[in-house]
């Protein structure tokens, strides 16, 4: 199996992929549900395609088993190709409802180097992760994210196959106000933090909606694992409303009703 080398450290190139599936258990058609007038899956595509058109990625992937979805995108390129169809689909076994994210990532770049339909040579060094249930997050955030994580690698001399970028955003409370609830029966609520225990000014959450990964590190034999696998792991920030992330009926309400404040922001 032919595998793609590995870059020299003073430089990174993007794919983007995004990953879909047949058959969502807690939000059923999901990717097609409509969310302002588009497919859920539409907004994540316009990023993909910005991205190509502000040079920040060199190919832009669908990764799915879902058929109405490959249609819509073939509908989504007719004017101009901006998303990458791979000559295969998405296989059961990364596309039932616990599949992992990264499970699914390294999969498809297993498909990818067995059907040799790109040429090792022409292999991007970093796989920019998307997915479709962060509508709006914009494509200019994912170009500054790329922009960044290139930056602090030269700034700080980082290994790029040993680095990854997650997004962020900050806790929408302080953490000093934490508590955890106790197992015996009585279930009696405690701080999480002592009083005494000094906490970061700032302190921030994933919020799924972007990763940049190395690909050498996923095409290890063994299970990805963000924080096994990578020396270091870059935060990017985003504001909260860009950063909202869908996967239930109650949370694609709210994205609904949010859509307004949004367009107020752009």
């Amino acid at each position: 199996m032919p595998k793609p080398p590995s870059p020299p450290l003073s430089t990174a190139s993007f794919w983007s992929l995004l990953p879909v599936r047949a058959g969502s258990t807690r939000l059923p058609n999901k990717a097609l549900k409509p969310l302002s007038g588009f497919p859920l899956v539409h907004y994540t595509l316009a990023c993909m395609g910005s991205l190509k058109t502000l040079n920040a990625t060199q190919l832009n992937w669908l990764y799915t088993n879902d058929t109405n979805v490959l249609n819509y995108v073939a509908g989504f390129n007719q004017e101009k190709p901006l998303i990458n169809v791979p000559p295969f689909v998405r296989p059961e076994t990364v596309s039932h409802a616990t599949a992992g994210a990264w499970d699914t990532v390294q999969q498809f770049l297993r498909q990818l180097q067995v059907s040799q339909s790109i040429p090792s040579n022409q292999w991007a060094s970093h796989i920019v992760l998307l997915q479709a249930t962060s509508p709006y997050r914009q494509a200019e955030q994912v170009a500054q994210a790329i922009a960044q994580y290139q930056h602090q690698l030269q700034q700080f001399q980082l290994n790029p196959n040993t680095t990854g970028l997650m997004s962020v955003t900050a806790l929408e409370k302080p953490p000093s106000w934490l508590l955890g609830v106790s197992e015996p029966t009585a279930q009696t609520i405690h701080r999480l933090y002592p009083l005494d225990v000094k906490l970061p000014a700032k302190m921030v959450r994933p919020n799924g909606a972007i990763y940049i990964v190395p690909i050498v590190a996923l095409l290890k034999e063994d299970p990805f694992k963000l924080w096994e696998h990578l020396e270091t792991v870059l935060p990017f920030e985003m504001p909260w409303l860009n950063s909202v992330d869908i996967d239930t009926a109650e949370e694609f309400a709210i994205a609904e009703q949010l859509f307004p404040l949004f367009n107020k922001t752009e």
